[in-house]
């Protein structure tokens, strides 16, 4: 995600798939971890960019890890998989826990957590 004096953010340093509709999501989190981080650290980007990828880049691959698989299921071709994926989903909160989690992440927390 960084080098040297380039630091890249949303699709230029991450493409996401579609399938979790979180590729904007993640753009916006990555520009406010950087902006946060060029501003307390008084835009040392010595500093700055190490912490950036510590504080994104895991979050960021899981994102694209999970759309990924979320695109497997969406395009399952076995009829029966497909029954029983959409069974699945229309009875249980499956779904939900899925996004929650997404969802429920504080950029404000990972970032105070850095910089401690």
């Amino acid at each position: 995600m960084c080098s040297k004096n380039i630091t890249l953010l949303g699709d230029a340093a991450h493409p996401m798939v579609p399938f979790l509709g979180q590729g904007g999501c993640m753009a916006i989190e990555d520009a406010y971890t950087f902006a946060i981080l060029s501003g307390e650290l008084d835009c040392d980007f010595n500093k700055v960019q190490p912490l950036y990828e510590k504080i994104r880049l895991h979050r960021n691959n899981r994102i694209q890890s999970a759309s990924m698989l979320q695109g497997k299921l969406n395009h399952i071709k076995n009829p029966i998989a497909a029954f029983t994926r959409n069974l699945l989903m229309s009875h249980t909160p499956l779904l939900a826990m899925r996004t929650n989690k997404i969802w429920n992440y504080n950029v404000d927390e990972e970032i105070s957590k850095a910089l401690s």
